[in-house]
């Protein structure tokens, strides 16, 4: 929305656009020169919104909120309470907190994105950083691409998923972890989820991945995804981001896979593992796994699959790995059991050779 730079606004809510306290307009007006008129009615101090804006006290972006400025600050005052009550929630690991973000998504997506991002540093206890960045996740899958129904305005934008993710990633990194068992677990780990701070760039790449259109074509991943090029995201992203490269490939992949080209599947895992990007991403380790088994054997494939679940995190996909794992191992034993001669040891209670019982029924 426009705004009008001459329209008047008191200090109240000029202090609410800006953030700050009715006590730092005061000084501006003594110091930096804010011009101020009171209101004949109202007997109120008002201020003129383009002051306010150029001087950069007040964002552009806040003012256009919504219709005029009284208005945009009371949905920023609206959202800072929703902030608080999250910052409740975080701290009582609520299991409602997930849901309740996926429902805002959809109309207020983008809005309530950054202040809860804002409220990783408070999470200092364990099951408190899983369960803000389980709500974060939340908002961004169910306000990003492929969203039923589909949200407004994305929380987090394609253009800006990655560059986000290289700045907060460290944090989340350094966050605490959920305890393995116990009330001090975020929801996510008690539901066998997966804790979000081992899941997040997941949601985050697929962002990335899909892009504008939000979902994957053929003619995408040949202009940007894969290829020689060195702008192409298999070649680009490995060295700053090669787990969320290891996902990307993972999702080409499927994609293609899904689509019957098979041949064409196998050259971008080809190109993923000569990057060792399997040895990041369970879920393409487990296709690699299962490539490594048909092509050089099954002892090859316990190799890598042991490599990479010595790094196992509370992702799903770990777990689904090695169950993958047991799972032939079991079946190559079986089947061993199956083709070994069948070893008699009661000779005397053995049918003899050639002996068939007579058939009443056969025509004489």
């Amino acid at each position: 929305m426009s705004y009008d730079p001459d329209q008047r606004i008191t200090r109240k809510h000029a202090a609410v656009l800006a953030r700050t306290t009715e006590k730092t307009l005061l000084r501006d007006e003594r110091d930096r020169g804010l011009q101020r008129q009171d209101d004949p009615q109202t007997k109120q101090a008002t201020y003129r919104l383009g002051d306010l804006v150029e001087s950069g006290r007040i964002r552009l972006e806040d003012v256009t909120l919504a219709g005029n400025a009284a208005e945009a600050a009371e949905v920023i005052k609206s959202r800072e309470h929703v902030a608080k009550l999250a910052a409740e929630c975080v701290r009582l690991r609520c299991p409602h907190l997930r849901a309740e973000a996926t429902l805002a998504a959809q109309e207020n997506g983008s809005a309530l994105f950054d202040p809860l991002v804002a409220l990783l540093p408070t999470a200092t206890e364990p099951g408190t950083a899983g369960t803000l960045l389980g709500a974060v996740a939340a908002l961004i899958t169910a306000a990003g691409p492929g969203a039923d129904p589909p949200a407004s305005v994305p929380a987090l934008a394609h253009t800006r998923a990655l560059r986000w993710w290289a700045k907060i990633r460290p944090q989340v990194e350094a966050s605490v972890p959920c305890e393995r068992s116990g009330s001090r677990s975020c929801p996510d780990c008690w539901e066998g989820h997966g804790c979000p701070r081992d899941t997040l760039y997941q949601p985050v790449t697929r962002v990335a991945v899909l892009g504008e259109r939000g979902r994957l074509t053929k003619k995408g991943i040949n202009d940007r995804l894969f290829g020689s090029r060195p702008d192409r995201r298999i070649n680009a992203w490995p060295g700053t981001h090669p787990r969320e490269a290891a996902y990307m490939a993972w999702l080409v992949f499927t994609f293609t896979t899904q689509e019957d080209r098979v041949l064409a599947a196998n050259d971008y895992l080809a190109v993923a593992m000569a990057k060792d990007l399997h040895l990041l991403e369970p879920r393409l380790a487990r296709v690699a796994c299962q490539t490594l088994a048909e092509s050089r054997g099954l002892a090859a494939a316990r190799v890598l699959a042991e490599k990479v679940l010595a790094t196992r995190s509370t992702d799903p996909a770990y777990d689904e790995l090695a169950l993958w794992m047991t799972w032939h191992e079991q079946a190559a034993v079986q089947a061993a059991r199956r083709q070994a001669p069948r070893t008699i040891t009661h000779p005397r209670l053995a049918r003899p050779a050639g002996r068939v019982n007579h058939n009443p029924y056969l025509p004489r």
